[in-house]
């Protein structure tokens, strides 16, 4: 819900001429669109990637965070976020 509101103002600010300060995004590169099913996978095919035991980083993809979250101990993903 919250990303569709950011999406929203975003959209209204480029029809009505005026942009946030980070300037034009496209949107279709953007990780809110991961659906559960993408985003599970993404963290299905990480984890085989690097084995059980390993941490994992997670750079703007708060989604893929939460799918590693629910298959590993809370510890083994840390996100790091900026907006």
């Amino acid at each position: 819900p919250e990303a569709l509101a950011a999406l929203r103002e975003v959209m209204s600010g480029q029809e009505s001429g005026t942009q946030s300060a980070s300037g034009a995004e496209n949107f279709g590169l953007s990780q809110f669109w991961y659906t559960d099913a993408c985003a599970d996978e993404l963290a299905r095919a990480v984890r085989e990637a690097v084995g059980d035991s390993a941490r994992i980083a997670v750079l703007s993809c708060p989604s893929v965070h939460r799918a590693l979250l629910r298959r590993t101990p809370s510890d083994a993903s840390v996100l790091f976020e900026f907006d």
